[in-house]
């Protein structure tokens, strides 16, 4: 019979949090876009299984959007760089 001593059971108790850690990192997911944002649509579920690259959650970023835009070359003019606009979707 082996006689297991307390040194060995802690540094095996230490290599399986190691392990369990590892295995946690690569199941979690984090966002990774700087300021606030939210989650728009959730594809997956907790427990379904995903393939490599695909889609889980769609976030939108709330600090900043990006809109592009035409405007009548009369209009010119009047626009200058950061000020407001009214954006209607057509």
């Amino acid at each position: 019979m082996e006689i297991v001593t307390k040194k060995e059971q802690v540094k095996s108790a230490r290599l399986e949090l190691r392990q369990s850690e590892i295995v946690h990192k690569q199941h979690h997911i984090t966002n990774k876009l700087p300021g606030k944002s939210r989650i728009k649509l959730i594809y997956k579920n907790i427990g379904e299984g995903i393939k490599n690259l695909e889609p889980i959650v769609q976030i939108q970023k709330l600090d900043l959007l990006r809109a592009e835009g035409k405007i009548e070359s009369q209009f010119i003019r009047s626009l200058k760089q950061g000020g407001r606009v009214i954006i209607q979707p057509t």
